[in-house]
């Protein structure tokens, strides 16, 4: 019998503590975790490896309010790696700009899945499980 490959998982987030915790969550939970603190690292990271899910802090620079590097990330992952899901986390309600990238089109959502931090030690590893779960009965 062929052993399942674990899942791997892409954490982008600019925050080193919420990275560490992220990554011991996930690892926990058996998936294999690679980390990035910056858009340009996590471009790097998703041209030399592969992936199932990214898991994106929406703002990559928190002294910009205005950054919104993460759907920029998603985008980018759309269109060029269409088969990981995305899941972006906010540590601000800014249900705006992630509803409109989680918008169904012709060519599927941009974002499969947001999280604000507040709730993720709650909700992110259920929506994690789920999306990977839809992913492999798709």
């Amino acid at each position: 019998m062929p052993t399942l490959e674990k899942p791997r998982i892409l954490v982008v987030d600019d925050n080193e503590d919420w990275q560490k915790t992220v990554r011991g969550m996930l690892k926990d939970e058996g998936y294999d975790v690679a980390i990035a603190g910056t858009f340009e690292d996590a471009h790097a990271l998703l041209i030399s490896q592969s992936f199932n899910l990214a898991v994106i802090d929406m703002r990559l620079d928190d002294p910009d309010e205005e950054n919104i590097d993460g759907i920029t990330l998603a985008r980018i992952i759309h269109k060029k790696w269409p088969h990981i899901q995305t899941v972006i986390i906010t540590g601000f309600d800014t249900p705006g700009t992630v509803d409109e990238a989680m918008k169904p089109s012709s060519e599927g959502r941009l974002v499969h899945d947001y999280i604000l931090k507040k709730d993720a030690n709650e909700l992110l590893l259920p929506t994690i499980q789920r999306l990977l779960s839809e992913s492999v009965n798709s």
